[in-house]
């Protein structure tokens, strides 16, 4: 098969709540970044906010082009590597 575009990238899922900036300061984060956690910071965030809703969403610019490039018509292709897990699933399930 032919493609228009192959894209090769992170696999990311994101996880998207509200909250104010006290949380962001307590967390070391600023409004508007990006900002890489390690698992045990993301395990103390989501105690936090056990009681919020999140939604989790897969991320990442390679995956992201591709799915507006087929959603215009388009054949596009991602290569990426996911987790044995929810996200990883996640992640698969939102590029069909």
């Amino acid at each position: 098969m032919k493609y228009d575009l192959v894209s090769i990238g992170n696999a990311p899922v994101d996880a998207i709540v509200k909250v104010d900036t006290s949380f962001l300061e307590k967390f070391g984060m600023e409004e508007g970044a990006l900002t890489v956690i390690n698992a045990e910071t993301r395990d103390e965030m989501l105690e936090a906010l056990k009681d919020q809703k999140i939604d989790f969403i897969s991320g990442g610019g390679s995956a992201n082009v591709v799915s507006v490039l087929c959603s215009a018509g388009g054949k596009g292709a991602f290569q990426g590597r996911v987790g044995d897990d929810d996200n990883g699933e996640l992640f698969i399930q939102s590029l069909k």
